[in-house]
């Protein structure tokens, strides 16, 4: 097995959802991550991975949730 310390900045942006051409409040924003994790082979085809964004930057427009941090976790299949 083999395990992979990872580190990534990922960027997320919406935009402001509209009704009837009007762009509704509170809505759309923009949030930078910074996304440590890692990455294990647990076999040559089968590995799994783990990352935890956490914002370093959130500008959100209106007043929204900011978040804290998020968790991806995944399986990845080669043939």
């Amino acid at each position: 097995n083999k395990l992979k310390i990872i580190g990534e900045l990922n960027f997320e942006n919406s935009f402001a959802h509209e009704m009837d051409g009007t762009a509704v409040e509170n809505t759309g924003g923009n949030t930078l991550y910074f996304s440590p994790g890692m990455k294990i082979n647990l076999s040559e085809n089968v590995g799994m991975f783990l990352s935890i964004p956490t914002p370093i930057s959130q500008n959100p427009k209106g007043i929204q949730h900011e978040v804290s941090f998020k968790t991806i976790f995944g399986v990845s299949i080669n043939w």
